[in-house]
């Protein structure tokens, strides 16, 4: 991984904050929601890990692996661990 990856995810950490309100509403949509959710572009976990800290299942895919660094190293108590996946592509079924 290159030192502007890193870099850029440990800048990423400090200045994205976000709108005021906006973790609070996605935890509550989550909640409310009553099924598991999937953040696409978890970053660094400034919404991830609230939700599952309010007991919601939720699943966080992303590309930057020093972001998700950054998230195992914050929170590295997961009760499942970290899945890690190398690759480029993902296939998702959709109904068309």
């Amino acid at each position: 991984m290159s030192d502007y990856a890193q870099a850029y995810a440990a800048l990423y950490e400090y200045r994205a904050t976000g709108l005021d309100g906006d973790v609070q509403f996605y935890v509550e949509e989550a909640q409310r929601a009553g099924s598991p959710v999937l953040e696409l572009g978890c970053g660094t976990g400034r919404i991830l890990i609230p939700v599952a800290q309010a007991g919601v299942a939720i699943t966080g895919l992303g590309l930057s692996v020093p972001m998700l660094d950054i998230i195992e190293a914050l929170y590295g108590d997961f009760r499942r661990g970290l899945f890690r996946y190398g690759g480029e592509q993902i296939w998702v079924a959709r109904k068309t």
